[in-house]
C-alpha cells in the first residue's frame, strides 16, 4: 500500500477498551486532502472523547486512528423512531495491522521516497544492480542508524529456460544441463530472479520513540532528498517495525495536504545522469550526518522546493524575495561582511552564473552595483508608499528570476555547510538557474 494514492477502508471503530460500543465508519485517505473518518452510530451508543480510535476493517485487519475524536463534533439525525449521530473527523495518522495506544513507542521504521532509486542508479539499469546484505549507505546519527538498502521481488527459478531465453538451442541446452548439475551439487541452494528493484530507508532508533517523532524524522529525510534533487519528494510505504515481541508490523498512512501539481511533480520521471548531485559523486554518509542536526533550521528554504510545482502569485514571489534577501544579509553578517551584505554571499555562494544573471536582469556592470539595486528592490517591496522603480521596470518573470537567484545562493550556502562538493554545487546552480 503506497501513500501517494487515494484509498479508503470501511469497518467498525471503538474507543480503546470499549469495543461493546463500536460503530460503523469509513476511512478515506488522499495525499492532497488528508485522512478523514466518516462515521455514524445509532443512539444511545456511548462514545467518550479519546486521543485515538481502534477498529477492525472489513478485510479483518486491526487498525488505529491517531488523533483526537470528540462526539461533540457530530450531528444528530432522526429517521422514524431511530436517532443516529455521525459526522467526519480528520486524524493525524492511520495504522493498519494492530490496535495500539497513541503513545506507543517504536524502535525501527522503514519507508521509501518518490524517485529515490534514480538518485542511486539510472532507469534501465535497475535489473543490473546486484542485491547485497550490505546497505548502499549506513550513517550514524544522534537518534540512531540511517540505512539505505536495495529491495526486490524474488521469484524462484526451477527451470533455467523459464528465466533465460536464447535462440541458440545448443547453447541453452548446455546452460540447462549446467544448471541442473549445480542444483544437484547444492541441494540446499535456492535460485531466484529479481525484479522491481527499489531502494528503502530504514531508521534503527537508539531509543524508543513515539510516532510524531518518527514521522518528523522521515519528513527531515524527504526534505534532504528534495534539497539534493531540487524537486518535491514525498515519503511513501511507511512501515513501523521493531515493536514488542510477536507484535505485527504496522503500515502507516500519515495525514498530508499536498497540492495536486506537487504530487505529480514528485512522481514525474527524472534521469540519473542529469542530476548534478547524486550517488556516488557526493559523500552521502557525511551529508546525512551533517543534515539532521540542522534540518529544522532550514525547513523554510526546503519548503520552497517541496512546493515549487504550484502556481505562485506575485505576492508569493515578493514575499520570497524579502525572505531570501534577509537570509543573504544574515549570511553576510555572520561571516563578517555587514557592508557588502548582498555582494559577499552572492559572489561566494552564488558564483559566477548567479552574479552574471543578476547583472543582466538589473543591467549593471558589476556585483557591487547589483547590491545597490537589490537594496532598492527589497525596499520597494517591504515598505508601503516607496516609489516603485524596479517593480515598474522589471517584468514579473524577471522579478521571479531574481527570487530564484537569491534562493539558489541560499541553497548554495546550505549545501556547502552539509559537505556537498563545490563542483557539484556549481553544476546544481547552473542547471536550475533561470535562463541557462
Amino acid at each position: 500500500m503506497q501513500s501517494n494514492s487515494t484509498q479508503n477502508w470501511t469497518g467498525e471503530f471503538f474507543v480503546p477498551g470499549n469495543r461493546e460500543n463500536r460503530f460503523a465508519g469509513e476511512v478515506k485517505y488522499s495525499p492532497d486532502e488528508g485522512l478523514i473518518l466518516f462515521y455514524r452510530f445509532v443512539e444511545p451508543v456511548v462514545v467518550d472523547g479519546t486521543e485515538c480510535l481502534h477498529g477492525i476493517t472489513s478485510s479483518g485487519d486491526k487498525c488505529t486512528l491517531v488523533g483526537p475524536f470528540r462526539v461533540l463534533q457530530s450531528e444528530n439525525r432522526f429517521g422514524g423512531a431511530m436517532a443516529t449521530r455521525g459526522g467526519s473527523v480528520a486524524f493525524d495518522a492511520f495504522l493498519i495491522g494492530d490496535c495500539v495506544a497513541e503513545d506507543e513507542e517504536y524502535m525501527d521504521v522503514s519507508f521509501s521516497l518518490t524517485n529515490l532509486e534514480e538518485f542511486f542508479y539510472p532507469t534501465g539499469f535497475k535489473e543490473r544492480v546486484r542485491l547485497s546484505d550490505k546497505p548502499i549507505c549506513l550513517a550514524t546519527t544522534d537518534f540512531g542508524e540511517v540505512l539505505v538498502s536495495h529491495t526486490a521481488t524474488l521469484n524462484f527459478v526451477h527451470e533455467i529456460q523459464d528465466a533465460v531465453h536464447c535462440d541458440d538451442a545448443t547453447a541453452i541446452g548446455a546452460l540447462e544441463k549446467a544448471f541442473k548439475d549445480i542444483q544437484e551439487s547444492y541441494p540446499n541452494a535456492f535460485f531466484t530472479t529479481k525484479k522491481d528493484m527499489r531502494c528503502r530507508v530504514d531508521y534503527r532508533m537508539s531509543e524508543r520513540c513515539e510516532l510524531p517523532t518518527i514521522l518528523a524524522l522521515i519528513h527531515d529525510f524527504s526534505n534532504l532528498l528534495a534539497l539534493l534533487t531540487y524537486r518535491p519528494v514525498i515519503p511513501i510505504d511507511i512501515k513501523l517495525r521493531g515493536r514488542i515481541v510477536d507484535k505485527p508490523d504496522l503500515v502507516v498512512f500519515r495525514a498530508t495536504y499536498f497540492e495536486r501539481k506537487t504530487l505529480e511533480a514528485s512522481v514525474r520521471d527524472s534521469f540519473h545522469w542529469h542530476m548534478p548531485i547524486r550517488e556516488p559523486i557526493v559523500p552521502l554518509v557525511e551529508i546525512i550526518q551533517k543534515w539532521f542536526p540542522v534540518a529544522r533550521d532550514h525547513s523554510g528554504i526546503v519548503s520552497t522546493i517541496q512546493n515549487k510545482a504550484r502556481v505562485r502569485s506575485e505576492h508569493d514571489i515578493h514575499a520570497q524575495i524579502v525572505l531570501h534577501a534577509t537570509q543573504l544579509e544574515f549570511i553576510g553578517h555572520v561571516e563578517g561582511h555587514k557592508k557588502d551584505k548582498y555582494e559577499y554571499p552572492l559572489s561566494k555562494y552564488g558564483g559566477e552564473y548567479v552574479c552574471a544573471r543578476l547583472m543582466g536582469i538589473f543591467k549593471k556592470n558589476n556585483i557591487n552595483e547589483v547590491g545597490v539595486a537589490i537594496t532598492e528592490l527589497r525596499g520597494e517591496i517591504a515598505h508601503v508608499g516607496r516609489t516603485k522603480k524596479w517593480l515598474t521596470e522589471l517584468s514579473i518573470i524577471q522579478v521571479a528570476d531574481v527570487e530564484k537567484c537569491f534562493q539558489l545562493t541560499v541553497i548554495g550556502h546550505l549545501l556547502k555547510g552539509i559537505c556537498v562538493p563545490g563542483d557539484a554545487i556549481h553544476d546544481y546552480q547552473f542547471k536550475y538557474l533561470p535562463g541557462c
